[in-house]
Parts: C-alpha cells; structure tokens; sequence
C-alpha cells in the first residue's frame, strides 16, 4: 500500500512539473 502512495505521489509531482514547464512564461 505504501509503495501505491509513493507511486501516486510521484505522478502528481511529475504531472504538475510537466505542467509548470508546459505553461509558457
């Protein structure tokens, strides 16, 4: 259970990384 955690955790790390850079400043 706790490694699916770490997982989600990191893809929304990743997905909101993605999105800042994504974003044009």
């Amino acid at each position: 259970m706790r490694h699916i955690i770490i997982f989600n955790n990191c893809m929304n790390c990743i997905t909101q990384r993605r999105l800042q850079v994504d974003t044009p400043r």
